[in-house]
């Protein structure tokens, strides 16, 4: 946190990937954050320990250091569902606005356990998927939710957001278990349009296992974004 403060009115692009930070550590790299007014850019890539100490650090301050920051990449970071739904209320608090590229990639922000959802907590990655659709990420260009344990469920939210991701260029969404609904549900919404911005699109390693429908929605997702030079 020193370190950030004395940096304060410089620094905009922060790695600090593959650095061992644990839970605990939450709080401090919060407070770091807290401190760079100018930061743009933060790497937290694998962390795998930090887990819901990712929270603490988008939470902040009240998340206010967030508002002008572009990237946030949190591939590999241990983050769970219970974590991503305080990320996800930082964002309907309206800072992340500015926000271009969002990594999520690696983690197992779909897996809700049995006692949480028990316990009547909010599906973290749902939660997020809302906040999308409700417009909390206007700008974002980039988002990788490549294996993140999402089901079918999650697939149609994310392709029920496409309409409020307008700048969304590439979206990343292989290795999950989205299934032909969740698959179907993104691809048609690209075919018909939605996602206006989209020219790449990532299920590459399920394409040869789906089902028939699924695999034409694909097929016609692919050519309109190839219509688009993606």
């Amino acid at each position: 946190a020193d370190a950030c403060r004395a940096l304060a009115g410089s620094l905009e692009v922060l790695d600090v990937r593959r650095n061992g930070y644990c839970p605990s550590d939450g709080p401090a790299l919060g407070e770091g954050m807290a401190a760079l007014q100018r930061l743009r850019a933060l790497h937290l890539s694998g962390n795998e320990r930090l887990r819901e100490g990712v929270a603490d650090v988008v939470e902040a301050g009240g998340g206010a250091w967030m508002a002008g920051l572009h990237t946030l990449d949190l591939h590999y970071c241990g983050v769970h569902c219970s974590t991503l739904a305080r990320v996800a209320a930082v964002a309907a608090a309206g800072r992340m606005r500015e926000l271009r590229v969002l990594v999520l990639s690696s983690n197992e922000t779909g897996f809700q356990r049995r006692q949480e959802a028990a316990a009547g907590q909010p599906h973290g990655l749902m939660m997020l998927l809302q906040r999308l659709r409700e417009g909390a990420l206007p700008k974002l260009e980039r988002l990788d939710l490549h294996r993140n344990m999402m089901d079918a469920p999650a697939g149609r939210a994310l392709a029920a957001a496409l309409d409020a991701l307008p700048c969304l260029h590439a979206l990343f969404a292989s290795d999950n278990f989205l299934e032909d609904a969740g698959v179907g549900a993104i691809a048609n919404a690209v075919a018909e349009g939605h996602g206006p911005a989209l020219r790449h699109l990532d299920f590459s390693e399920k394409y040869s296992t789906m089902g028939g429908e699924a695999t034409e929605a694909l097929e016609r997702a692919g050519a309109v974004l190839r219509a688009r030079g993606g």
